[in-house]
């Protein structure tokens, strides 16, 4: 497992809806390159996929490959350049149930 770098969440100031996920937790998260179960608590995978015929990108804890993520309101962003998707708000599905 690879840190490709590092991103900001974004999220709501009165309460976290992520039911205890990592945005409950931490105000960043580790872009990593492949899903480890051994992986840091904050660390995600970023996720290309389409849904119904359109295209998503979602960022999903590394550590969870196996489990059913929703989104939970937050999103992670960085403008720094050196991470890909720099420059872009990605949903952060950290919420499981």
């Amino acid at each position: 497992m690879a840190i490709l770098g590092t991103m900001d969440i974004y999220k709501h100031n009165s309460q976290s809806c992520s039911n205890e996920g990592i945005s409950a937790e931490y105000d960043e998260v580790l872009i990593v390159d492949k899903f480890d179960m051994l992986a840091p608590k904050n660390a995600v995978v970023i996720i290309e996929d389409k849904i119904v015929n359109n295209s998503r990108i979602r960022a999903i804890p590394a550590n969870k490959e196996k489990s059913w993520t929703m989104f939970g309101g937050c999103f992670i962003y960085t403008s720094n350049g050196i991470v890909p998707h720099s420059g872009i708000a990605i949903k952060l599905h950290d919420r499981i149930e």
